[in-house]
């Protein structure tokens, strides 16, 4: 799992790259921004975007997504 993240005071966007395996051993990618506003040390309001075009892109033996 791949992260990246920037902070700015209480908001905070961050990028996620999830990889799953399926029981053939194909691995397919998906890739999600989450911004997340927080409060109290807490998250207070949160949401998700995904690109739904390439969402779990299979992933060569290269490392290349194909979509």
């Amino acid at each position: 799992m791949d992260v990246g993240f920037l902070v700015d005071g209480d908001n905070v966007a961050i990028r996620w790259t999830f990889d799953k395996t399926d029981k053939d051993g194909v691995v397919q990618r998906l890739e999600e921004v989450a911004l997340q506003q927080w409060r109290g040390g807490r998250i207070a309001k949160e949401q998700f975007f995904y690109d739904t075009a390439t969402a779990w892109g299979v992933v060569g033996p290269d490392g290349t997504v194909q979509r």
